[in-house]
């Protein structure tokens, strides 16, 4: 689905930000990319939908290069959710997530039909939510419509760059397990970046290890927990008892959205 290969970012002051880099995303995948702060897992991301131009190698979607075709094509096709939710405050909700689709130049039955769709995916009522401007939402609620917006076009590929770390933990967890549920749903290509190891390792089919620009390890969570490939590795992750953890498919759900609480 999305292949990095040889991809690298070196900035004009020679800072290398992402060394040589080969990695295969596969369709449907939760691909979680982790590190300390400045390790290059936000570059890396940002080069799948052209914010970040790589200095060398290509990156392809479908066997597509991604430069082979005009930015604006390639984004519409690409969801893209970021920590600052970036709701325009003067558009209502339903105006916040059509912007995409009248992008794309769907008509107005299809866009309508769209929003209702996702609200309800997400245990939004229509009815209630439609009309509501941002300031009118909590948090989560905010997160949530950012979410939407992002799926609004129905894109193969997703990008979410630390999209809940300035929730609050509760707001936070809900909005995780809801996102595994969705996913379970929607099976999209999600590329999902992170500080928090125990986010990576609840959401992640696959998590990406990074260090000072390189990939040190690109693995299921059990594998990185049982069988590090290199000594970082370890270290990384030696906060988490490895026979506490629990698969995502393990975890009990305790989202807002099964729980019927959208308020929250």
């Amino acid at each position: 689905m999305i292949t990095f290969a040889q991809v690298s970012k070196q900035y004009e002051d020679g800072t290398i930000a992402v060394h040589p880099m080969d990695l295969h995303i596969q369709k449907g995948e939760f691909f979680v990319l982790v590190g300390p702060s400045g390790c290059g897992k936000t570059t890396t991301l940002k080069m799948i939908n052209r914010l970040i131009e790589p200095s060398s190698g290509f990156i392809s979607i479908n066997d597509q290069q991604v430069n082979d075709a005009p930015v604006h094509e390639l984004r519409q096709g690409i969801g893209y959710v970021l920590q600052q939710i970036a709701l325009f405050p003067h558009m209502t909700v339903e105006e916040n997530i059509a912007i995409t689709p009248e992008l794309c130049g769907w008509d107005r039955k299809k866009i309508d039909k769209r929003i209702d769709e996702l609200l309800h995916m997400v245990g939004l009522d229509p009815k209630v939510f439609r009309t509501r401007k941002p300031d009118e939402l909590s948090g989560g609620q905010q997160q949530r419509i950012g979410v939407l917006r992002a799926l609004a076009a129905d894109p193969p590929v997703i990008l979410m760059d630390e999209p809940f770390s300035a929730l609050d933990p509760l707001a936070r967890e809900r909005l995780q397990n809801d996102l595994l549920e969705l996913q379970a749903t929607i099976q999209k290509t999600i590329v999902f970046v992170t500080h928090d190891i125990q986010e990576a390792l609840k959401l992640g089919d696959r998590i990406g290890l990074m260090r000072e620009g390189k990939m040190i390890q690109a693995d299921t969570p059990e594998q990185l927990l049982h069988h590090p490939a290199h000594p970082f590795v370890s270290e990384f992750f030696s906060s988490v008892q490895g026979d506490s953890y629990s698969p995502p498919s393990l975890l009990k759900k305790t989202s807002a959205f099964s729980k019927g609480e959208a308020e929250s």
